[in-house]
């Protein structure tokens, strides 16, 4: 194997070992992945989150969404409001209930996060973040390439 074929082979079992630590606090909370990252995101974010930004910032599908908004909504943890000046846009918002249920998790969750982060240093985390950028950006534009060149078909 070659060494970048290695390389590879090695970010991607990473990426999915960081993907196991998450699924795995989701299960210690009982609910599903895309429940977890939505009560962890709808509980850290300042302002209000939509279904949209959901998609298009943190890049879940339009199903997931969706699906997991439902689930939340069905058990009293969230409802949707129409966003201020668009009648399509919704937003999710915890009830106090959700906010009771995600609150301990979020905690939790940045603890880990923090106490894991804070292990390197300030330089070792900025270079982490620029290179992890660079590499999705990279990913992006390969893919992008394919599809121009392959017509946005596969074999």
């Amino acid at each position: 194997m070659s060494s970048i074929r290695k390389q590879i082979e090695e970010i991607n079992q990473l990426s999915n070992k960081i993907d196991a630590v998450y699924h795995e606090m989701a299960q210690r909370h009982g609910v599903s992945d895309s429940v977890f990252w939505i009560l962890y995101i709808l509980n850290s974010s300042s302002e209000c989150v939509s279904q949209a930004e959901l998609c298009s910032q943190w890049y879940f599908s339009k199903q997931t969404v969706n699906s997991a908004t439902s689930s939340i909504i069905k058990k009293g943890w969230a409802r949707l409001e129409t966003a201020e000046g668009s009648a399509k846009r919704k937003n999710i918002i915890l009830t106090d209930t959700g906010r009771r249920i995600s609150g301990p998790m979020t905690a939790e969750v940045d603890k880990m996060e923090e106490t894991a982060f804070s292990r390197l240093d300030e330089n070792a985390r900025t270079e982490l973040i620029a290179q992890y950028a660079d590499l999705t950006a990279y990913l992006r534009e390969a893919f992008d390439d394919l599809e121009k060149n392959n017509g946005g078909e596969t074999e």
